[in-house]
């Protein structure tokens, strides 16, 4: 059963919205709470360089975003990994997990690098062409 509530606009308004990075590097996770401009998106790419002497990483992508209201105020959680996104590798490490050729607790313990290279090994040719169209210039 869905229950609607018949709600004026006006109800529910946030004052503030504030941001809190979840950071985890590879060296250690930070928390930063501030107040951006624009909410990043999932996958998006964010800089992030003053936390580089804590966690190792000043590059991050997002991979989970989620908004909690809190009377008059709004927080936006945004977790952030070190890298870059990559469709291509997300879809083979997946398929990697529904295949069992690899576990979490591998994947913690790998650098983007050595998953990218246990990748290779499972699915060859494709990891390889895969590169080969990102070598190339646009």
């Amino acid at each position: 059963m869905i229950l609607l509530l018949a709600t004026d606009a006006q109800a529910l308004q946030v004052q503030q919205i504030e941001h809190v990075l979840y950071l985890h590097g590879k060296r250690k996770s930070a928390e930063v709470r501030c107040r951006l401009p624009v909410t990043p998106r999932l996958h998006e790419h964010v800089e992030v360089d003053l936390v580089w002497a804590e966690s190792g990483e000043s590059s991050f992508y997002v991979i989970s975003i989620t908004h909690e209201l809190q009377q008059d105020r709004l927080l936006v959680h945004v977790a952030l990994v070190p890298g870059y996104y990559d469709l291509y590798v997300d879809m083979l490490r997946r398929r990697a997990y529904l295949e069992e050729e690899i576990t979490l607790q591998e994947e913690q313990q790998w650098s983007r690098f050595e998953l990218e290279e246990r990748l290779q090994e499972l699915y060859g040719t494709s990891m390889q062409r895969h590169r080969a169209v990102l070598a190339k210039p646009h």
